[in-house]
């Protein structure tokens, strides 16, 4: 392949070009798994903090029960 631009003339192969290609979809592949990882880490994050929220609350409303007597 032979790309012409203004008065130089560049040279690039069929197979640096498959390389290039290559290079730059393993690139997207690992931005986009890094966004799935990152976004399933955010989510378990929020189910636990509302696991661990809930329970925590639960026990401050029995532990305010038995204060007050009920």
């Amino acid at each position: 392949m032979q790309y012409h631009a203004h008065s130089c003339m560049l040279s690039v192969s069929e197979n640096e070009v498959t390389i290039h290609v290559l290079s730059l979809s393993c690139f997207v592949i690992c931005c986009l798994f890094v966004q799935v990882e990152e976004a399933l880490i955010r989510r378990k994050k929020q189910e636990l903090l509302e696991r661990y929220a809930s329970d925590a609350l639960q026990t401050q409303v029995e532990e305010s029960k038995k204060l007050v007597g009920l």
